[in-house]
């Protein structure tokens, strides 16, 4: 069995084997680790990865370093940067103009919300931003659901921190009662038959069951 041990963001290590309840009571002695169930990984802080090679000891691991392939951020006009890279994103995944301008207004209010660099955003930015906009602006449902669509994607695809939005969650999915007509409406609809047959048809179709 091998360890995968990837360095996807400075400061954080993502574990990945194939289960092994030894290697798990292993992490698990490790200070500072963090299981995410959605992801099906465990993250452990950088600064404990030699204590937990030394208790994987003779075990076979390997590492990736990921940071290598990250872009090159500019110190000035960050959010500039950011925002073409989203848009190249979003066109490579085929989404219309209109998509694409509803994606990057939800960065841009993302941003002026936390009121700092978006690469130092953390998970609980995130989750008081999507609060805010449940209790305080009292958005809908699809609005919200696409400011998250927007949010992973650039922590996913950009920034390249994807273990600060594996747990976010998304609203559940609106369910709406079917609509039913009144008592007029049904008597205009059997009324506007004339065929004495289709009437019955109507009246049958139109009454409640007994």
């Amino acid at each position: 069995m091998s360890v995968r041990l990837v360095r996807r963001e400075i400061g954080k290590i993502e574990v990945y084997f194939p289960y092994d309840q030894i290697v798990v009571e292993m992490i698990r002695a490790v200070p500072g680790r963090v299981w995410l169930p959605e992801a099906m990984h465990w993250v452990i802080p950088e600064k404990s990865l030699t204590d937990l090679l030394e208790r994987l000891g003779d075990r076979e691991y390997h590492f990736e370093d990921l940071t290598k392939n990250q872009f090159d951020w500019p110190e000035k006009d960050e959010f500039s940067f950011l925002r073409k890279r989203f848009d190249q994103e979003l066109r490579i995944r085929g989404y219309s103009p209109k998509t694409r301008k509803a994606y990057i207004r939800h960065i841009e209010l993302f941003r002026s919300w936390v009121s700092k660099s978006l690469k130092q955003v953390e998970y609980e930015d995130i989750h008081r931003y999507l609060l805010h906009m449940v209790d305080d602006k009292q958005v809908s449902r699809s609005y919200l659901n696409q400011a998250i669509s927007a949010i992973k994607i650039v922590y996913g695809k950009i920034i390249r921190k994807p273990m600060i939005i594996n747990e976010v969650p998304r609203p559940r999915r609106e369910k709406k009662l079917p609509s039913v007509l009144s008592r007029k409406e049904v008597l205009k609809i059997i009324n506007v038959v004339t065929n004495p047959k289709h009437i019955n048809v109507n009246i049958l179709c139109w009454s409640p069951c007994r």
